[in-house]
């Protein structure tokens, strides 16, 4: 039986990049899609770390990038457009881009709602004042989603 320490660690070990533990890990039946008592999985915690090698082991594994209601791409799309506003940058992190190509070559949906009827592509909205700055936010993502101007318009909240 897999312990609460296990998967605590296991979380943690994918949040921090440890990738010879998480594969040795995932060896000795750790579950890809296990839940520690906060609520986050393996996919979750390597988003927030920025493990892109990690997310792509925990797919092969068989992790639900759809498990939620608050699932990989909520997370993903909310923690790379704060980051890049916390952090005063022009572009989203390159390697949260990458982890979304992962996630939508995984099958990842744009269209899941989450407990708040949002999808996650929705935080464009949510971060943008402006159509300009949602225009912007746009075009940081329409390499990996090419149909972007067909999934999601500005919304103004006037």
């Amino acid at each position: 039986m897999i312990s609460k320490e296990d998967i605590n660690r296991f979380i943690d070990d994918c949040y921090e990049g440890n990738y010879e533990a998480v594969q040795e890990a995932l060896d000795n039946y750790m579950i890809a899609d296990c839940v520690d008592e906060h609520g986050t999985t393996p996919l979750l915690a390597a988003i927030n770390g920025e493990q892109a090698e990690i997310v792509g082991c925990l797919t092969t594994w068989g992790a639900d990038v759809n498990k939620g209601p608050h699932t990989a791409l909520h997370e993903l799309f909310d923690y790379a457009i704060d980051g890049m506003i916390q952090n005063q940058e022009e572009n989203i992190n390159p390697v949260l881009l990458e982890i979304l190509e992962e996630l939508l070559a995984c099958k990842a949906d744009l269209h899941q709602l989450n407990s708040v009827g949002k999808r996650p592509i929705d935080s464009l909205n949510t971060y943008s004042a402006t159509p300009e700055a949602f225009n912007k936010l746009k075009d940081q993502f329409r390499p990996l989603i090419p149909k972007i101007d067909e999934i999601i318009e500005f919304e103004d909240k006037n």
